[in-house]
């Protein structure tokens, strides 16, 4: 079953965002909110994400990933993020 996890990640100094997007694609599917902010859709659990994603971050970079509830959410946000979570497989419709 597919879920929401909510990314933070700067990665070491030899990498880049473009390095982080396309490690990322293991997902289901992401939208970037910010610098380094990520919310993911995924089958995948936090800690196997951490496995996939720790190497990107390991020495002089931070990691942290924690599940994300979307059930009740509010909030100003460009209308890119809202037509993306309100995609067809991400949350059901009539949901606020």
């Amino acid at each position: 079953m597919e879920n929401f996890l909510h990314v933070y990640i700067k990665p070491n100094s030899s990498l880049t965002i473009k390095d982080i997007e396309a490690k990322l694609n293991f997902a289901t599917d992401w939208f970037r909110y910010s610098s380094n902010l990520f919310v993911v859709y995924t089958t995948y659990t936090v800690d196997e994400c951490s496995k996939i994603l720790l190497p990107l971050a390991n020495e002089s970079g931070l990691l942290f990933i924690c599940e994300f509830n979307i059930d009740k959410r509010v909030g100003w946000m460009p209308q890119s993020f809202w037509n993306w979570l309100k995609s067809d497989h991400k949350v059901k419709e009539g949901a606020s």
